[in-house]
């Protein structure tokens, strides 16, 4: 997953070195960096479930 968006961010960021497109590249950096902490709190939500399932069963 991580190699993905490192991928996605360097093409982007190349693609967009113009200065005049650079406000472009900032609102698309803004708009991945929204979407990499909402899928970092989805996995964080996942694993404290899954934990959480793990310790009530090792528990029980």
């Amino acid at each position: 997953m991580t190699k993905s968006w490192g991928r996605l961010c360097i093409s982007k960021s190349s693609e967009n070195d113009k200065s005049e497109h650079s406000l472009d590249w900032v609102s698309f950096t803004i708009g991945k960096m929204r979407d990499i902490s909402r899928e970092i709190t989805r996995q964080e939500i996942l694993c404290r479930i899954t934990q959480n399932c793990v310790e009530n069963s090792a528990a029980s």
